[in-house]
């Protein structure tokens, strides 16, 4: 059975105003899904960003720790040239009081 005219005459504004807010809805949770698939995009590129960074940092660490160890290296050949130096220099010394 079909509803009278007169009833459909009377509601067709407040189905129209339903069915305009369910529209809207929908949009909105559309557009919420897309936000929500880019922000999870962007999260995930963020994340390999990230690591890409990491792994640099672990590189650089470590060239500064070999470089640490090389300038350790030359501090004590200096000092043994330093020290040699000072012998030679007693030795010509020595010779010079003969």
């Amino acid at each position: 059975m079909l509803p009278s005219w007169e009833a459909l005459r009377e509601t067709w504004p407040m189905m129209a105003a339903v069915a305009v807010l369910w529209a809207r809805l929908e949009l909105t949770m559309y557009r919420q899904r897309e936000a929500s698939d880019r922000g999870q995009e962007i999260s995930r590129r963020n994340e390999a960003e990230l690591r890409k960074l990491e792994a640099r940092v672990e590189s650089h660490a470590a060239a500064a720790q070999e470089h640490a160890v090389q300038l350790s290296r030359i501090e004590e050949a200096i000092k043994g040239l330093g020290k040699a130096f000072d012998r030679l220099a007693d030795q010509i010394a020595g010779q010079k009081r003969q």
